[in-house]
């Protein structure tokens, strides 16, 4: 994307496995913290592993490519927490669904299990 539109501003690639869409928040909203002024594009794209990849599948894993773009102007707008957790191959769903189902719906807060941590999202206003 950063070749295609020829921007040259610094950006990051995460790969964190079952957590790379919490991750990649907490990178956005550090990102923010460093410097409010310049807004943050987040882009999470997850797609179902090739067949040779078979032995890597998690049961929980989403079988549709996801891709969700967000852009983010405040870090006064969602707060998250996070909490270290035994690692677990037990997850309940992909976390940007759940975060975009959270947002979407209105609700004050959310909480997504993880590989390696449970996230909590809450609106601050």
């Amino acid at each position: 994307l950063s070749i295609h539109t020829a921007n040259r501003q610094g950006h990051v690639a995460i790969s964190a496995a079952q957590d790379s869409f919490a991750y990649g928040m907490m990178e956005a909203a550090l990102c923010l913290a460093e410097d409010p002024a310049t807004p943050v594009l987040l882009v999470y794209y997850d797609a179902p592993l090739p067949d040779s990849y078979d032995q890597f599948r998690v049961e929980s894993e989403v079988e549709l490519p996801t891709v969700l773009a967000l852009l983010l102007k405040s870090a006064d707008e969602i707060s998250f927490q996070w909490q270290p957790i035994e690692p677990s191959s037990a997850l309940t769903d992909s976390q940007a669904l759940r975060f975009l189902r959270w947002l979407l719906s209105g609700a004050q807060q959310a909480e997504c299990r993880g590989e390696r941590m449970i996230w909590r999202w809450s609106r601050v206003h």
